[in-house]
């Protein structure tokens, strides 16, 4: 994706240029970015409406997190 063809909510950009680090945990950079869909949806923000999923890098195995993660992760 051309960066000309992101659109990023005013706020999360900043969010994220000051929060991010290469060297993040895996739960630092979930929380993140449940930080940035909050400031992105405001009062629109439901952890129901969330889904989420990674690839770890030691299996490379598509991995979908739980209701339970997402909820952690958003508080």
């Amino acid at each position: 994706i051309d960066e000309d063809e992101v659109i990023i909510l005013p706020g999360v950009k900043e969010l994220l240029e000051k929060q991010y680090k290469e060297t993040m945990s895996f739960d630092d950079a979930t929380r993140m970015a449940m930080a940035a869909l909050k400031k992105a949806l405001g009062n629109d923000f439901d952890v129901a409406r969330i889904d989420g999923a990674y690839i770890p890098k030691e299996t490379k195995q598509f991995k979908r997190l739980t209701r339970e993660d997402i909820v952690k992760y958003a508080k």
